[in-house]
């Protein structure tokens, strides 16, 4: 049988679900300064993952994928000028 799932508040504000940590955005934030490279880039792509779920976010992602690949081509023609 599992145990009941703890909802008793923090007094930071965090709450407790079972082995569920539920923290706020400004604590995540706060956070994210002392984590390490792959332990961001994880956060990241979970964001990332998230946002790309949303089919407009994904449309507009594409759009601007396709607008910095044009700046990009430009600027390597320029460069390639003498």
């Amino acid at each position: 049988m599992e145990p009941a799932v703890d909802t008793a508040l923090r007094g930071d504000g965090a709450q407790h679900l079972g082995k569920t940590l539920l923290v706020s955005a400004d604590e995540i934030i706060r956070e994210l300064p002392h984590l390490g490279e792959p332990e961001r880039r994880a956060i990241q792509n979970a964001l990332l993952e998230g946002a790309n779920s949303d089919p407009e976010i994904a449309k507009c992602d594409e759009i601007a994928a396709r607008g910095a690949a044009i700046l990009d081509r430009m600027e390597d023609e320029d460069d390639a000028r003498p």
